[in-house]
């Protein structure tokens, strides 16, 4: 085993130790997992496409990467630029989720300071209804 598959390999089973607890979702899965974690590429392979799709696992593009790139190193051929290719696929995807996952936060953290900036102004209470509508309650003037 070479230096950079044995690092692959521990780095699984201290993720597999310390991340998100698994749970048992079927006994296809759970069986599928075991010989997954026993070292079967075919089953690290498979796992990791279940994980992509979220086929009887939540779709988890972590979890994917994780088991393609397992999977990959154990393989040779063909199989290998499948999983390695598949591996890339799911890192494409997490990279968009992220992505997409951030512009929401901008944009919804831009809505927030419109909304601010329309409620501190006086006579505002039109400009709140077009920009925050159901969002905020405007501010009340009196201080207590």
């Amino acid at each position: 085993m070479t230096h950079a598959t044995r690092f692959v390999a521990v780095a699984v089973l201290v993720a597999l130790a310390v991340g998100a607890p698994v749970q048992a979702q079927t006994p296809e899965i759970d069986a599928l997992r075991v010989r997954a974690e026993a070292g079967d590429p075919n089953a690290q392979n498979d796992l990791g496409v279940r994980y992509a799709n979220g086929r009887g696992v939540p779709q988890d593009y972590v979890q994917a990467d994780m088991w393609f790139n397992l999977a990959a190193s154990r393989m040779t051929g063909e199989d290998r630029e499948s999983a390695v290719l598949a591996r890339d696929r799911a890192r494409a995807s997490l990279n968009h989720a992220r992505q997409w996952q951030e512009q929401s936060a901008a944009s919804a953290q831009s809505v927030a300071r419109r909304c601010r900036r329309a409620t501190s102004s006086v006579g505002s209470a039109g400009r709140y209804k077009r920009l925050c509508p159901g969002v905020f309650r405007p501010r009340s003037s009196s201080s207590s």
